[in-house]
């Protein structure tokens, strides 16, 4: 998969969802959903061309490649497991979780991604003895768990990563 900066992301995301309403993508659409500048536009337009991600010509509109459409589908892929994790397992609210997932969309690398789509499948799915992690944790957070309510968990957890007898507490 090509590299691309989370703003030039934004900018395929941006001619796909105008693709998807119009069927092409105008610099001054672009521009007014993005809030941005047209010649901001033209200029993002240029450079997802030289990738291949984008067929573009001056005054002309965007169009996604086989390749840009391929880079959009990870992009979203990334984006539906993070608002999933944050909002299905974290129960986060759903403003929360959607502007935390599109931050971060930008920067989940692969591996990262693949261990995360692992957990939920792991903690989504019956365990033995009919246990669901995402639903267990649900009702952690709501209720706590034997008298302890989620804050003294964390309380708890971020005085262990303290410790400095702890080889993992090291700088990174």
């Amino acid at each position: 998969m090509i590299d691309l900066s989370p703003t030039l992301e934004n900018y395929l995301k941006g001619v796909h969802r105008l693709e998807g309403r119009d069927r092409y993508a105008r610099v001054r659409d672009l521009a007014r959903d993005l809030r941005v500048a047209k010649p901001a536009v033209t200029v993002a337009l240029r450079r997802l061309a030289e990738k291949g991600l984008v067929d573009y010509r001056p005054y002309e509109p965007a169009r996604l490649t086989a390749a840009g459409r391929a880079h959009v589908r990870q992009i979203m892929l990334r984006y539906r497991v993070l608002i999933t994790f944050f909002g299905d397992v974290l129960g986060l609210d759903e403003k929360v979780a959607d502007a935390t997932a599109c931050a971060m969309e930008h920067s989940l690398d692969p591996p990262a991604l693949e261990r995360l789509i692992c957990f939920l499948a792991f903690a989504g799915c019956r365990r033995k003895g009919g246990v669901d992690l995402s639903r267990r944790f649900r009702a952690f957070i709501a209720d706590g768990e034997e008298q302890r309510v989620c804050d003294a968990c964390v309380q708890e957890y971020l005085q262990d990563l303290e410790d400095p007898a702890d080889p993992r507490t090291g700088s990174g």
